[in-house]
């Protein structure tokens, strides 16, 4: 797998904090809205980390996307793979 770029890295950390806040990952709408995008993008950035592996997509499912355990990237727990020093 390659590595992340520095917009997915910042998607792949709100979808992160929106299962740690609300116990759930965010809709493409809630997601567009948090990271200042529109929907399609949205879509485009969950869909290019899907294919680099760093989430699993459930199709027809809402909230269907799914996180690993650990970062595919850095190998830190989901929770934390974070682009800011915490």
């Amino acid at each position: 797998m390659t590595g992340l770029t520095p917009r997915q890295l910042a998607t792949l950390d709100m979808i992160a904090e929106c299962v740690r806040v609300n116990g759930c990952a965010p809709t493409y709408a809630e997601l567009a809205e948090l990271l200042g995008i529109g929907k399609i993008s949205a879509y485009e950035r969950v869909q290019a980390l899907a294919a680099k592996g760093a989430v699993t997509i459930t199709p027809h499912r809402h909230r269907g996307i799914t996180l690993p355990t650990h970062c595919p990237t850095c190998g830190r727990p989901y929770m934390t793979f974070s682009t800011q020093e915490t």
